[in-house]
């Protein structure tokens, strides 16, 4: 059985069975062999494959005082960092693993160093390691390298929790007569840069009316800091509130503990017969996603073709390809509609995150299932032919919106990408005539919340590229569909006739004027006036002026996807009986009555929550 280690011990081991040293050396060397004699040109190396375990071995030792261990892992660092260094390219598949291999064995790296120290001074547990090196050591690299890499850290307790203690120390010296110490400051300035950091209701009420006092009084150094903690402590006040609103509207924030167990079994390493049947593909591909954004699920290619013509792939994850339909967390999934993104940057997940943002994200250097839905169209606009596969692809790199924007409008031409991304840019253009889509439906769309994190801005060239492909795929699976008869998980959107389309037009942009606020009335108003989308069976995407269409491209953050992924695999990549048919219609319209009514929960639990975050939002900086 192997050993677990809990959120909190990445830096002091947990107790558990001690590896013997010697058999750790001795595995030690191999790796440190092999990575010395590695050449990009020449050569594979199994080895690095298993330096993740052996670094957890590492982790797990109860005495850190192994000068031997130590050298090996210092070459080790240093043969890694030599070969970063001489990567070929910044997409290479082994440069990635270096990557991920050094940031390993530097974490072993800090416990052996600091073995002499902690032991000098009895330090035991993380707790005491961190107090030591930010009161007594004052050693910023270290501590910056551990809340950057170790963020859970900044929660840690031992009757106050290390956040509580840096704070009370800092507000001592602001309300003493002392000097005020520019350490404490970096040092708190770096633990508010963790995305995990919570404050307890009590510290915040214990500490919330000397900050206010501190605020009003402004004698002191750094004012933008003090007003930073206490916004700090109003956002934890909303994150309680999270769980209260989300559980009057049936929103499930946290997964069962059932379900979270049940994601062990579901190998990432594509080690089943599954793999024996797809395609692997040799194109080019790229993401292009919002900065932050880790749910990768739909991946593009794009070359031109002798004849002039493009051939355009969109490639979304097969989450359903890894986890069966049936299953408990696909099942959990639909029912929570979509992954909700909130605007004080906090997330519902759809998926459990493992699966979400791992085992099933299209992540660079990394092989994965996936739909690919290949197109060859002409310069006029004609889908000359298209093929759906079920294939393996491994991303060449994640790019931003905003990488993919400088690159284009810079004409980067030396970029590695620049041929795809301009090929794609020449295939949006194209795909702007098939699908024009009109000034109304354009203008709720640019001002519609975007609780799935999955709207772009189209006024620029990434933005127009996504938005043309995904219209592409969601179109033409749609028009499969129905030439055949078969059943499907359609997209309908309804034009209302409560408002002349001038009214809408003059309340819409009114609404783009207010679209930064939490609460948009003038959306409000437009949105229950004019517009109703669904799911269902049957019907048109006015919007759109779309006859078929369906959600197929983000199988990670909306349920629907996960929906129509199923059809395919029922009606596409077999040939369905009519016993076939008649079950699947049977389960469309049992899943769109979820969705349906689960989607306007999520909406009326989104607006409360934003309504109370405005409430709730009293000082920034």
């Amino acid at each position: 059985m192997k050993n677990k280690r809990s959120d909190n011990s990445n830096i002091i081991i947990l107790g558990g069975l001690a590896p013997m040293p010697f058999e750790l050396e001795k595995s030690l060397i191999k790796i440190v062999k092999k990575v010395a004699k590695f050449n990009y040109e020449k050569g594979k190396i199994s080895a690095i494959d298993g330096l993740s375990y052996l670094c957890l071995e590492l982790k797990q030792m109860e005495n850190f005082n192994q000068p031997q261990l130590l050298s090996l892992l210092t070459e080790l660092q240093q043969y890694l960092k030599y070969h970063i260094d001489r990567r070929p390219s910044d997409d290479h598949p082994y440069f990635l693993k270096f990557k991920r291999a050094i940031n390993e064995v530097e974490e072993v790296l800090l416990l052996f160093r600091y073995h002499e120290k902690t032991t000098k001074k009895n330090i035991k547990t993380q707790y005491d390691l961190l107090t030591y090196l930010i009161f007594d050591e004052k050693n910023l690299s270290y501590i910056d390298y551990i809340f950057t890499h170790f963020p859970y850290t900044v929660n840690l307790e031992n009757n106050k929790t290390l956040f509580e203690q840096v704070l009370e120390a800092y507000l001592k010296e602001v309300t003493s007569e002392k000097q005020e110490n520019p350490h404490l400051q970096i040092v708190l300035r770096l633990m508010l840069k963790t995305p995990t950091l919570y404050v307890k209701e009590e510290t915040r009420n214990r500490l919330s009316l000397l900050l206010t006092e501190i605020i009003s009084t402004g004698k002191v150094d750094d004012l933008r800091l003090i007003k930073k903690i206490f916004t700090l402590f109003q956002q934890n006040k909303k994150h309680v509130s999270l769980q209260k609103t989300a559980k009057e509207y049936h929103i499930n924030v946290d997964f069962p503990s059932r379900l979270l167990g049940l994601t062990d079994q579901y190998d990432p390493s594509l080690k089943d017969t599954r793999k024996n049947t797809r395609v692997k593909l040799k194109e080019e591909l790229i993401t292009i996603d919002k900065e932050g954004t880790f749910q990768f699920d739909d991946a593009l290619s794009c070359k031109k073709l002798e004849n002039n013509n493009y051939l355009v792939g969109i490639h979304i994850a097969n989450v359903i390809g890894i986890i069966p339909f049936s299953s408990f967390i696909i099942q959990e999934a639909i029912s929570r509609v979509s992954t909700i993104y909130l605007p004080n940057q906090k997330m519902i997940h759809m998926l459990p995150p493992r699966i979400g943002m791992e085992y099933s994200a299209l992540k660079q250097g990394e092989d994965h299932l996936a739909n690919s839905y290949f197109f060859e169209l002409s310069p006029k606009g004609e889908i000359v032919s298209q093929n759906f596969q079920k294939t393996i692809i491994c991303v060449n790199k994640n790019m931003t919106d905003e990488e993919v924007n400088h690159i284009l409008c810079e004409q980067r031409i030396t970029n590695p990408y620049y041929d795809t991304l301009t090929s794609l840019y020449e295939v949006a253009g194209i795909l702007s005539k098939i699908y024009p889509i009109g000034r109304v439906y354009q203008l709720v769309k640019n001002t519609e919340p975007d609780y799935t994190d999955l709207k772009m801005d189209d006024h620029t060239i990434a933005g127009k590229i996504v938005m043309s492909t995904m219209l592409l795929a969601n179109n033409q699976i749609a028009e499969y569909f129905s030439k055949h008869d078969y059943p499907l998980l359609k997209r309908i959107n309804h034009l209302s006739s409560k408002k002349d389309q001038n009214q809408l037009v003059e309340l819409l942009k009114k609404a783009e004027g207010e679209k930064n606020a939490i609460y948009n009335p003038f959306l409000e108003e437009a949105f229950n006036s004019y517009y109703f989308s669904s799911y269902g069976l049957s019907g048109r995407h006015d919007g759109l002026n779309l006859e078929h269409y369906c959600h197929a491209t983000s199988p990670i953050r909306r349920g629907s996807d996960l929906i129509v992924e199923e059809c395919l695999d029922r009606c596409y990549f077999k040939t369905p009986t009519d016993e076939d048919v008649y079950q699947l219609e049977d389960l469309i319209k049992e899943k769109a009555q979820i969705l349906n009514e689960g989607q306007q929960k999520m909406n009326d639990f989104v607006k409360t929550y934003q309504l109370k975050l405005l409430k709730h939002l009293s000082i920034g900086e």
